[in-house]
């Protein structure tokens, strides 16, 4: 994974429990499914990977600039773990205030936006991230994530795509995809990249993700 790491290595472990609702009416139904309230909840485990993170350096930074901002997104990621998103969001703010091209403030700002619900001011963040650092795939899996929950299902398929031409082993742009897929209808494209995201998962020691994935894929399978 190529990262452009800041002065201090910050490693972001915010755990995030993302809830889509399950998967509902007949998959042999000609049209695209939709995402709706059903009894349990689809609740994979997302803990962000280790990002060294993701900004390139503004060398035109003041030594104590640079250092505000590494304690900023040292905190933005313990608020985030926390949960706390609106300390989250004023984080972000303040660390674009210092530096506007930040790559981080602008992922974990659309990451935090993606928890409040707020999926298209989200979008707008990712996509500034990916104009500073297009070689990331995080933020294009953000982007496919709050496209999903917009239910613009096609539009998020590129951007799982790119993320996994970039992170061959991202479990969590396979598990969105396979949701997307399947309310497209594409029930063999679904059930073959939610089958991929529980063995990753259990791969990566997050067996619960794995078999949130593989309940999805038996709901698809027998309905």
């Amino acid at each position: 994974m190529k990262t452009l790491k800041l002065a201090a290595v910050i490693a972001v472990f915010g755990t995030m429990f993302f809830t889509s609702q399950t998967l509902a009416g007949s998959l042999s139904d000609s049209n695209a499914l939709l995402v709706t309230q059903a009894k349990t909840e689809l609740k994979p485990q997302l803990k962000l990977p280790k990002i060294e993170p993701l900004s390139k350096p503004n060398y035109s930074l003041k030594a104590h600039d640079a250092n505000n901002i590494n304690a900023l997104l040292t905190q933005i990621s313990q608020d985030l773990d926390k949960g706390d998103f609106q300390k989250a969001l004023e984080g972000c703010n303040a660390v674009l205030k210092i530096d506007e091209n930040n790559f981080a403030a602008y992922f974990f700002r659309g990451f935090t936006y993606t928890q409040l619900g707020e999926y298209q001011t989200a979008i707008a963040d990712f996509e500034q991230a990916i104009r500073i650092d297009p070689s990331s795939a995080y933020p294009y899996f953000g982007r496919g994530f709050a496209n999903v929950h917009l239910e613009k299902y096609r539009e998020s398929l590129a951007d799982f795509q790119q993320s996994i031409k970039t992170e061959p082993e991202f479990a969590h742009a396979y598990f969105w995809r396979g949701i997307a897929l399947a309310n497209l209808a594409q029930t063999d494209e679904a059930k073959s990249d939610l089958q991929k995201a529980a063995e990753l998962y259990q791969k990566q020691g997050n067996p619960e993700a794995a078999q949130q994935a593989l309940n999805v894929f038996k709901e698809i399978e027998t309905a």
